[in-house]
C-alpha cells in the first residue's frame, strides 16, 4: 500500500494499473484499495470463537490486528474521497442536528455466530464481515470525531425478525 503525500485533488496524476492517469474530473470521487483476505477477514469466526469460549488473548490480538489492517486500508481509500466530497463536514453537520450515523450492513442471514458453539454460523458468507464494520466505525470515530453512541447499524433482511424471535 502506498502513502498519500500532500493534498489529493481532482486532476492530479496517479499511478494506476493502466499507467499514469489523471484523476477523473467528470465522475464521482472514489477511493479503492486491494486487501489480502488472509490479513483481513479469513479466520475471524474461529478467532472470535476462541475469544468468546476461552478468553484467548492471542486470538483477540489476531482479531484486532485484522481490524487494524482493514482500518489502515480504509483510511487510505477514504483519504482520497473525503476532501473531494466534504464528507467530514456533511456527516458532522448531520450529527450536530441530532441524527445518528447509520451503517447499513448486509445481514442477509443474521445468524453469523452459532448461538451454541460461538463458531461460524450459517449466515457468515452472506453478510458484511463484522471486522469491516468495526474498522469503518473506528475510522469515523478517529478521523471525524464521531462518538460510537452517535452511530447505529440497521438491516432490513426479511430473516432478521425470524431469527430475533427464535433467539429471544
Amino acid at each position: 500500500m502506498g502513502t498519500i503525500k500532500g493534498e489529493i485533488s481532482r486532476g492530479m496524476v496517479v499511478d494506476s494499473p493502466l499507467g499514469q492517469k489523471q484523476v477523473d474530473l467528470g465522475g464521482a470521487p472514489i477511493g479503492g484499495v486491494r486487501m489480502e483476505v488472509s490479513r483481513a477477514y479469513a479466520g475471524t469466526a474461529g478467532l472470535l470463537q476462541k475469544v468468546i469460549n476461552d478468553n484467548d488473548g492471542a486470538a483477540w490480538a489476531k482479531l484486532t490486528g485484522k481490524i487494524d489492517y482493514i482500518y489502515d486500508n480504509l483510511d487510505y481509500a477514504l483519504q482520497i474521497v473525503a476532501p473531494e466530497t466534504d464528507l467530514g463536514k456533511a456527516v458532522q453537520a448531520r450529527i450536530r442536528s441530532g441524527k445518528k450515523l447509520l451503517f447499513k450492513t448486509n445481514l442477509v442471514c443474521p445468524e453469523v455466530i452459532d448461538p451454541i458453539t460461538h463458531g461460524e454460523g450459517p449466515g457468515t458468507m452472506l453478510c458484511t464481515e463484522w471486522p469491516l464494520i468495526a474498522a469503518l466505525m473506528r475510522w469515523f470515530h478517529d478521523r471525524l470525531d464521531i462518538t460510537y453512541h452517535q452511530m447505529t447499524m440497521a438491516e432490513a433482511a426479511s430473516a432478521s425478525f425470524v431469527f430475533a424471535d427464535l433467539n429471544s
